[in-house]
């Protein structure tokens, strides 16, 4: 994109064994979390809608259970936590570790189907099955400490809504082929011990581009780890702790169409720090539907030198993620000072261009504020300032920069 600023003209571009059943074999991947205990009764009203709809539930470490809209009931990676009654149609293990394998917690139908690493690797490649309408793909789970031979994840599909169940892993080749899937629910291993930490895992939902990203298997010998989940600096990230079931619900591919990552359609558009655009100090943002951004301000003193920044931006629980990939900073002193190289760039004489490399990541709070009573704009708030919206007047941002992306 580019853009101008009044003082400068300034251009660039922007830049997831017990029991035998039949199955069907065919192959592709997704992954999810599920929470450790049942939820306590409601009434019959409220159960029986509560029934009709598909759900997660974290039991803990790795293990979660999936229940379909006509109840089909699959659990993955069976040990921890609470919630085994429910009688299984479907158990998925990722690998062969003891803490992923406890088939005996399950209670079992009598037509139950085991699908095991053993069964997905079958011939030597990754297979695919279908059982009990639940279409299921083996894909790559590996690392130091797990042999891909003996190891998988599973792409779940269960009434149309498609789960990444990453087993134990690390970043893998083929997660590069995941975000053309439209993988709903991803749920990564984070301990950094046995298997990638939070970094490595927020890295992973980057590639995949799932709409929804849970932490899971965080600390060896517990259930749950809530400062590693809150380091899972995510994109669209969902935190289920053990004994919690979540509702899991399919966005419609025409909903996200053109949507970056991350991408809450809520705070797309330009928004400007003042009520009305006048000369002085403001800040601004433009959030684009592709998942970019530009902020600006027209403060330009010895503390606040900053006059732009660029790079990919993202919204999960309250917070704005901002990854910033390059500054635009008028310097302190004179401009023949500046020793260009490969992060700084000199452009117009007058501005330095820095290249953040690696991109920097900032996180502030980010809310839908109503909409403002004098000028009839909505607004937001981000860390605490309210912010206009300007959508309807974007030529009044043509002294800043001009707007060649479409909201």
């Amino acid at each position: 994109m580019r853009f101008k600023i009044l003082m400068f003209a300034l251009a660039f571009v922007f830049l997831l064994s017990s029991c035998q059943g039949n199955i069907s074999k065919s192959t592709t991947t997704t992954t999810q979390n599920v929470e450790t205990t049942e939820q306590e009764t409601t009434s019959s009203g409220e159960e029986k809608e509560n029934n009709s709809m598909t759900k997660l539930l974290y039991q803990g470490h790795g293990s979660y259970r999936l229940t379909s809209k006509d109840g089909i009931v699959i659990y993955v990676d069976p040990y921890a936590g609470k919630g085994y009654d429910v009688p299984a149609d479907i158990i998925l293990v990722t690998h062969q570790h003891s803490d992923h394998n406890k088939i005996s917690l399950v209670t079992q139908k009598e037509n139950c189907t085991v699908i095991t690493n053993v069964e997905a690797l079958e011939g030597g490649k990754h297979n695919s099955f279908s059982v009990d309408g639940i279409e299921i793909q083996s894909v790559e789970a590996a690392n130091k400490n797990h042999d891909p031979k003996q190891c998988v994840g599973f792409m779940i599909n269960i009434d149309g809504i498609l789960v990444y169940a990453a087993g134990d892993t690390s970043k893998t080749d083929q997660m590069n082929t995941f975000s053309t899937m439209g993988i709903d629910y991803a749920l990564f291993p984070c301990d950094g011990i046995y298997n990638m930490g939070p970094e490595e895992a927020a890295e992973c939902a980057q590639i995949i581009g799932a709409k929804h990203n849970i932490p899971i298997h965080m600390k060896p010998g517990a259930l749950f780890d809530m400062k590693v989940a809150e380091s899972f600096n995510a994109p669209n990230r969902l935190i289920v702790q053990p004994g919690e079931e979540i509702i899991l619900e399919h966005v419609n591919s025409t909903d996200t169409e053109n949507l970056g990552a991350g991408v809450d359609k809520r705070f797309v558009g330009l928004w400007h720090g003042m009520k009305m655009v006048a000369a002085g100090f403001d800040e601004r943002y433009a959030f684009y539907d592709d998942g970019t951004f530009i902020y600006g301000s027209s403060e330009m003193n010895e503390s606040k030198q900053e006059l732009y920044k660029t790079g990919t931006w993202s919204v999960a629980d309250g917070e704005l993620l901002l990854t910033v990939e390059a500054r635009w900073i008028l310097p302190v002193g004179n401009i023949e000072d500046i020793v260009p190289n490969d992060e700084l760039i000199i452009v117009n004489d007058e501005v330095v261009k820095k290249i953040c490399n690696p991109p920097e990541v900032e996180t502030y709070s980010i809310a839908q504020t109503g909409t403002d009573s004098e000028t009839g704009r909505d607004t937001i708030s981000i860390d605490g300032i309210t912010f206009y919206n300007f959508d309807n007047q974007t030529n009044l941002f043509d002294g800043y920069y001009n707007l060649e992306k479409k909201l």
